[in-house]
């Protein structure tokens, strides 16, 4: 869970839809000093459903966004 400041957003752009967007909202709001702290929540069992972590071309478009992320 992510709680941001709607100020800290008013300016950042986010390109990746998919497995980097973590963390390039995380770049760019360390780019703009913002302070980011961590909180620690409970994860409960996933129930429905299965992870898609290791899918390919999951990972494929991860590495696709991370390249044009550094390179833009």
């Amino acid at each position: 869970m992510k709680i941001i400041r709607r100020k800290a957003l008013d300016d950042i752009k986010l390109t990746s839809n998919g497995g980097f967007i973590d963390a390039e909202l995380f770049i760019k709001l360390y780019r703009k000093n913002c302070s980011i702290k961590e909180v620690e929540v409970t994860h409960f069992p996933r129930k429905f459903g299965k992870a898609s972590g290791g899918n390919p071309k999951l990972i494929f478009k991860t590495i696709s966004d991370m390249a044009k992320f550094y390179f833009s």
